[in-house]
């Protein structure tokens, strides 16, 4: 399974807290209320003017982020400043959550669309005019692209590559095998890190860091460096062998051990297999997210948690699954969180777990009792029957048939306990 990292609940917002800091400051990192926040936020920009607030690729925003959007939007005219939001539209799916806050962004007077588009025939031509490459294939290939028709011309190749993948890395090919590493190390870093937590990731690598700056594919950033491009990053980050990049996030978990970034830190420690630093931070990060109203992150943290939970109590692994629980009934869960559930149950009880795709129904059968049906343990069965069966399609989307069966399947059943004692 590919270890991916959530987005960091408010990004945005810390993000210009670290900027401005002050009471604005204090406010995010305490987890206020949106309504509180954007206040803040607002009486601070009135100070600054003229301000411009830029929130960059929405598409992977967080839920609280969201949030934030689509106050601002209803309280536009009053906001004192220019904001500018981005997104890629290529990047939202039918059921994107972003789709609902443009669909109110819409009816807001003051609102106004820019579309970016690809760069023209005529444009191409000019950026490549001078590197001796077939322009018809190059403007066939990228599509005019403008990220990839950089990366192409910036490879300094005769051949174009037909994938940005292939551009990114014959550029990164032409560099030096230290300048390599430092890029590999750049992957697992926090955008716009400084300079000395690099150091403590690369390590040996870490000298070949202007060579990174000069060849263009990494820049200066609010007294860090990052890549310029996402994508850049991401193709880099794909290209590395599992062992070495395993072996950076944990160079990057021991370098910000001392971080509250609780988000981060469980990625890092699950991408490198640190089980008990999963375990310590996941269930901090759902609860810090959880906090700001970003019940989509903290759900995700809670599944990441389930996934190293094999070796916790019956009761450790209840209580995750019933943070999951309260962040699934605010959001619409993972598929990936309820297989993880399920085959916890059916280990927990004893069953064999069902098939991908498939769910553990759970079905509950009580019938009043009194003192004389609970004399007998067939009379205890009788009158609380609990178990975990098959496959059942009806409850396959049901989220209290979930929580049923982890009670189930990780506390005993009361009436059965109740029935225990008289007998005794």
């Amino acid at each position: 399974m590919k270890c991916c990292l959530p987005p960091q609940p408010l990004g945005p917002l810390v993000d210009v807290a670290q900027l401005i800091g002050g009471e604005f400051e204090e406010l995010v990192e305490r987890g206020a209320a949106i309504h509180d926040l954007l206040s803040a936020l607002s009486e601070d920009v009135a100070k600054r003017a003229p301000t411009v607030l830029v929130l960059e690729d929405l598409h992977s925003a967080d839920e609280a982020t969201l949030d934030v959007v689509r106050l601002l939007g209803r309280r536009l005219d009053r906001f004192p400043a220019l904001v500018v939001a981005t997104y890629r539209d290529d990047e939202l799916g039918a059921h994107h959550p972003l789709r609902v806050v443009l669909g109110e962004l819409a009816r807001v007077r003051d609102a106004e669309w820019l579309d970016v588009p690809r760069l023209s025939r005529r444009a191409v031509a000019e950026l490549a005019e001078l590197c001796g490459l077939d322009l018809d294939q190059l403007y066939r290939t990228t599509g005019g692209n403008p990220f990839f028709v950089s990366e192409v011309l910036a490879a300094g190749i005769r051949e174009i590559p037909s994938t940005v993948r292939d551009a990114v890395l014959a550029r990164a090919a032409g560099m030096s095998g230290g300048a390599r590493k430092m890029l590999e190390a750049l992957t697992v870093a926090p955008p716009g890190a400084e300079v000395g937590l690099l150091r403590a990731i690369a390590r040996d690598a870490s000298e070949s860091l202007d060579e990174c700056v000069d060849s263009g594919m990494v820049v200066a950033a609010d007294g860090g460096v990052a890549f310029r491009h996402e994508l850049a990053r991401v193709v880099v980050e794909e290209s590395m062998m599992p062992g070495r990049r395993a072996a950076l996030h944990g160079e990057a978990l021991r370098a910000m051990a001392r971080s509250r970034d609780y988000s981060r830190l469980a990625y890092h420690a699950e991408a490198a297999g640190d089980v008990d630093a999963v375990l310590r931070f996941a269930p901090q990060a759902a609860l810090r997210a959880s906090a700001v109203g970003a019940h989509r992150e903290s759900a995700a943290q809670y599944a990441r948690a389930l996934r190293f939970a094999d070796a916790l109590s019956s009761a450790d692994r209840a209580e995750l699954l019933r943070g999951a629980d309260e962040q699934g009934s605010s959001t619409k869960a993972p598929p990936t969180r309820w297989r993880v559930r399920s085959r916890l149950r059916s280990k927990a009880s004893g069953q064999q777990p069902p098939p991908d795709g498939g769910c553990w129904a759970a079905h509950t059968r009580r019938r009043s009792h009194s003192p004389a049906r609970t004399t007998s343990s067939s009379s205890a069965k009788r009158s609380a029957d609990c178990r975990l069966s098959g496959p059942a399609p009806c409850l396959r989307s049901s989220r209290a048939g979930y929580a049923n069966a982890a009670h189930v399947a990780c506390r005993e059943d009361p009436v059965r306990k109740h029935a225990r004692t008289r007998q005794g």
